[in-house]
């Protein structure tokens, strides 16, 4: 065989390999969406059996957020050190495997805030590593995936809530429930990581501690937050904190201002929800085709336009249609940030790509957790749509922030397509 033939048969089989990386992703995003909403779909079990007031079980489920934070940044030097398809394949196997230890935990408040936070730790640790993994499947094959990837968490998602949702109306115990719930998310995780790319592709020079990148990047200085890391986490943070607050307010606003019954309230958030998984289904075509900031700028501008148009309508309806607009607006920041926080040059933030990424998690889910009180805080002095104005804010300030954010990790922030 010649060289060329050998060169032509060894590309083959790379993409063959990344290929099966892509679906292998896709599982794991879906699982982990899926026992993330299991969990949260059977909240109300868990309060149950505690016997804990709901202030108290506030307080308790601050663990698993504290946990994800904690973990963030072990998560990228580990994936930075081993690479990210291994770390992927030790995550996704063991958040599983803490379904159950939190649904045992549940009778004892100190037991469970402690299973909550290995429970928060071993999602966030899995959110960087996967998401870095997606990264280097995208590098592989020459195209955008990582958008799909998250449409899969957000189905996992939908699936985790909707059993959750039938467990409970059974009357399934929730023992029994997490165990069977744990038992299908593992055997699809054991199936799906046999085909994570292995090896430590994702690791990159340190530029501060490599004579050789010194020559080439002299300015380069330990910092904790880079430039280009520190734009980009507040971009997540942004998204998130609209995310968030749409979540945990979009009902309630239905019910109090638009004056929608129980059942109504709710078709709000699941509008917001239908809206996100569908742009993101289409989002890695999108990020094919517009350039990056473009896209990020636009998504942002339609965000805000959405619900600031459903704010001032009022009514039902409108209140319906702007948290869907928002929803689809706000579907394609995420990937694309963490894309972008995945890929930066070690010589512009001095530290791996998967430990810029995990800074970059940090930063955005900090806005996840402090959406709902910082909303609500607002909601207590000015009333509830005039508080939901914040999202609207956050979203134009992403549209300004586009071109800084993206351009400040590395030249042609605009193309179209990653670099094989």
């Amino acid at each position: 065989m010649t060289s060329a033939a050998a060169s032509v048969q060894a590309a083959a089989g790379a993409r063959r390999a990344a290929g099966r990386a892509r679906i292998a992703l896709v599982v794991v995003f879906a699982v982990n969406g899926a026992v993330l909403a299991t969990f949260a779909a059977r909240i109300p079990a868990v309060q149950q059996l505690s016997g804990l007031s709901a202030a108290q079980l506030g307080a308790v489920l601050l663990a698993p957020a504290a946990g994800a934070l904690c973990a963030f940044e072990l998560a990228g030097r580990v994936a930075a050190r081993w690479g990210s398809g291994a770390t992927t394949a030790v995550c996704a196997v063991v958040l599983p495997l803490l379904l159950p230890l939190v649904a045992l935990a549940a009778a004892n408040p100190v037991a469970l805030g402690s299973a909550l936070f290995a429970f928060g730790a071993g999602n966030g640790a899995l959110d960087v590593s996967m998401n870095a993994a997606g990264i280097r499947v995208e590098r592989a094959l020459g195209r955008h995936v990582l958008s799909g990837m998250h449409a899969a968490y957000s189905a996992g998602a939908l699936a985790g809530s909707a059993a959750g949702g039938a467990a409970a109306a059974a009357g399934l115990g929730l023992r029994t429930h997490a165990l069977l719930a744990a038992g299908v998310a593992l055997a699809c995780a054991l199936a799906a990581t046999r085909w994570l790319p292995r090896g430590t592709a994702d690791r990159a020079p340190d530029p501060v501690s490599d004579p050789a990148h010194l020559v080439a990047a002299p300015q380069v200085r330990r910092r904790v937050l880079p430039t280009p890391v520190l734009l980009l986490g507040v971009v997540g943070f942004a998204a998130l904190l609209a995310e968030g607050a749409a979540g945990d307010w979009s009902a309630l606003y239905l019910r109090t201002e638009a004056g929608a019954g129980p059942g109504t309230a709710t078709a709000a958030y699941a509008a917001f929800s239908a809206a996100m998984l569908v742009g993101r289904v289409l989002g890695d075509r999108l990020r094919a085709r517009v350039p990056a900031v473009r896209l990020l700028a636009g998504s942002a501008g339609v965000a805000a336009l959405g619900l600031a148009a459903g704010l001032a309508v009022g009514g039902v309806a409108a209140g319906i249609v702007g948290f869907a607009v928002l929803g689809a607006g706000l579907a394609v920041i995420v990937p694309v940030v963490f894309a972008a926080g995945g890929t930066l040059p070690p010589e512009r933030t001095g530290m791996p790509a998967a430990r810029a990424l995990g800074r970059v998690n940090t930063l955005s889910y900090l806005g996840l957790l402090a959406g709902p009180p910082i909303v609500g805080a607002v909601a207590g002095a000015v009333g509830l749509r005039a508080a939901l104005v914040l999202p609207v804010v956050l979203a134009a300030a992403i549209a300004v922030l586009a071109g800084p954010a993206l351009g400040a990790g590395r030249r042609g922030a605009g193309a179209r397509r990653p670099s094989a």
